[in-house]
């Protein structure tokens, strides 16, 4: 099905400016020189926003845009040929999405608002031309893009090797830690609980699990007294014991990420 840009809102009013970005100390374009922001202004499209469910690309298309993503949640993901969806990655602000190498390629995944989001709309064709003349854009790209595989290794790990309990406790502190870290960014973050809006599907998809045996799943690690899911809200509430079972690496999500 092919992406429906009549969906993509123009965000109202005087669109941010590179300079003033509060998501830049975050993105592609942290380390443009304030001189040459005016590069970057010139070749992004527009600020859009999508209302959720809507999609930024599909996979087998070729791509208009790339985005950095702006404000809300994104889901990344494959779809098998009998239709199951697999999430391989949550996109938060700052992370940059859609862009490939070859203008005009197909590209092999699709991604999804699961929030309201704002995005910022680079053309592909002029981003790579800026990528070329700004060669410190493409090392920033390459670390990005080598974080993101480090992420989705050890998702893959999980899945092959670790319990669903394992899995579960995994993820919600990845994404848990994920969003403290740009917590400015993020309303509703507090000290043991940031704002979540997942379901038990895309817990489910993001898990290779069904919604069935997540929904019992959560259950075993709230009676337990590990988290609190409730009201779109996620709550830590054994982050040491969370850990061990997960067998989870803050150091992965966070100290090694190349923008924090």
């Amino acid at each position: 099905m092919a992406i429906n840009y009549d969906n993509f809102i123009v965000k109202p009013g005087e669109s941010t400016q590179c300079a003033q970005c509060v998501v830049r100390k975050l993105a592609l374009f942290q380390g443009v020189k304030l001189e040459n922001l005016e590069w970057t202004q010139a070749i992004r499209q527009e600020q859009f926003i999508l209302k959720p469910k809507r999609r930024l690309f599909e996979e087998g298309e070729p791509p208009r845009y790339a985005y950095t993503l702006f404000s809300g949640w994104v889901a990344q993901y494959q779809t098998s040929p009998d239709g199951g969806r697999m999430i391989h990655q949550f996109a938060l602000p700052g992370d940059f999405i859609g862009f490939q190498a070859k203008s005009g390629h197909p590209i092999d995944y699709s991604a999804q608002a699961l929030t309201e989001i704002t995005v910022c709309a680079f053309p592909v064709k002029e981003l790579n031309k800026v990528l070329k003349e700004l060669p410190e854009l493409s090392n920033r790209l390459i670390d990005m893009h080598s974080h993101t595989i480090k992420l989705c290794r050890q998702h893959m790990l999980s899945v092959g090797r670790k319990s669903a309990k394992q899995r579960l406790a995994y993820l919600f502190l990845e994404l848990f830690h994920r969003v403290k870290a740009i917590g400015d960014l993020m309303p509703g973050t507090e000290e043991d609980s940031i704002a979540f809006p997942l379901s038990q599907e895309d817990l489910a998809d993001a898990l290779g699990l069904t919604s069935v045996h997540v929904s019992r799943t959560l259950r075993e690690l709230t009676d337990e007294g590990l988290v609190s899911v409730r009201h779109r809200r996620l709550t830590i509430l054994n982050e040491p014991a969370l850990t061990d079972l997960a067998q989870f690496d803050k150091a992965i999500v966070i100290q090694d990420h190349p923008l924090l």
